[in-house]
């Protein structure tokens, strides 16, 4: 009886982890994209502006 309870634990456990590992991810994930999306926006901006200023 006791080990049922300990694998059922366990598979908790590593079901929470997973769950964890995930929604790191996916938040890191977001986080990549939403800066690469500005970085783009900024560098076409900026190109944008090289036609208008001749150096």
């Amino acid at each position: 009886m006791k080990k049922d309870y300990k694998d059922k634990g366990l598979r908790l456990i590593r079901k929470g982890q997973q769950g964890m590992v995930h929604a790191i991810f996916s938040r890191f994930g977001l986080i990549l994209f939403l800066l690469f999306i500005q970085v783009r926006i900024l560098f076409d901006f900026f190109s944008g502006l090289k036609i208008f200023c001749r150096m």
